[in-house]
Parts: structure tokens; sequence; C-alpha cells
């Protein structure tokens, strides 16, 4: 048996996505710590202390190696960057709520049980000490969607520079019925 890890599992951002969040301007302030673009995610699940061998066997339990019951889901960001209990600068994510019921349900007997308040999902941009420290931050229009098709496992430590993953491994999420092409991955925009 492996050595329990802090563990979470996560869609990672489509490139459009990233590309539009770099453009937001990041200003240095006591007590706020931006996210490294590297880190970037949407968690569906942490789970805390956890073998990571049973988490990718929960995650592989599907008939051909996949997320039991995952299946493709169209995620929607946006519309503007905000704080998330005063301690967090995020861009809302949407869409995910069931993928994040059926990563649950997968990994129920593992970590910490699942929450039971509504799925938020959401990329963190920015990490603050205390509240003041979100305020007057910009928040421009960032729209836009992407098909999620899989979701990844990351291990994560925490040292003085904040959290750092390390990938366990990424499952398919497969389609019940063909993909249409309103399903194809959609286009960035930016407002005003």
């Amino acid at each position: 048996m492996a050595v329990a890890a802090r563990c979470f599992v996560a869609v990672l951002p489509p490139p459009p996505l990233v590309e539009a969040v770099t453009v937001i301007d990041r200003p240095a302030r006591p007590g706020l710590r931006w996210t490294p673009a590297e880190q970037w995610h949407v968690t569906l699940r942490f789970l805390a202390a956890v073998d990571p061998d049973g988490l990718a066997a929960a995650l592989s339990a599907g008939p051909e190696g996949e997320l039991p019951g995952g299946q493709p889901v169209r995620a929607r960001w946006g519309p503007r960057p905000g704080a998330l209990g005063g301690g967090a600068w995020v861009l809302p994510v949407r869409g995910l709520d069931d993928l994040a019921a059926t990563v649950a349900r997968a990994t129920a007997q593992l970590g910490v049980p699942p929450e039971r308040r509504a799925f938020r999902g959401h990329l963190t941009l920015a990490r603050a000490r205390r509240p003041e420290a979100l305020e007057g931050l910009a928040r421009p229009e960032l729209t836009g969607d992407w098909l999620v098709e899989e979701v990844v496992a990351y291990r994560s430590e925490l040292d003085a520079a904040g959290a750092r993953h390390h990938l366990l491994g990424r499952w398919p999420l497969r389609p019940r019925r063909p993909l249409r092409p309103q399903d194809s991955p959609g286009e960035v925009g930016f407002g005003p």
C-alpha cells in the first residue's frame, strides 16, 4: 500500500481559457499570492490524505479503464472573476456539477466525505491572507466554453511558497451517445 498523500480530482482549463486569464492584471500586493498558470485547474473533489493507488483504481473502475459513469460535458467559464469566501480570487466555471457528482460517487469511500454543499466550480487565480487584498482587483469579462473529455488527479504538497501539484494520471470521459457538432469546443469571448 502506498503512503497516503493529499490528493484531488480536477479538470484542466483549455488553452483558450489559459490565454484569456493570462491577460488579467496581476498586481503585487501584501497578503496576495497569484496562482501560477501551471497550477490552474477546476477541483471536482478534494480528498485530503488518501492512497494514490486507491484513488487511481477508483477512477479507473469503468469497463475500459475510464471513470465509471463519466461522460464528456460542456463547461462554461465567466462572466467575471470575483472573490470567493474572502480568501480567493476566482473565475466561475459552470456545467461541471454532474461530473463532480460522478467523481464524488466513484471516490466516496476515499478520503474525507464528499461535501454536502452545492458544487461551485471555479478556477483559482489568487489566494489572499486577508479579504482586503482582493479589493479593487480587475474584473474583465471573460466568457467561453469547452468540451471536457477527461479528468485528472493530483498529489499536492504544501510548503512555504504554496502548493506543488504532481500529476497522478488522466482518465477519459467516454460519451454514451455520439457527439453532435454543437458538442465541439467553443471559442473564447472578451467583453468590453
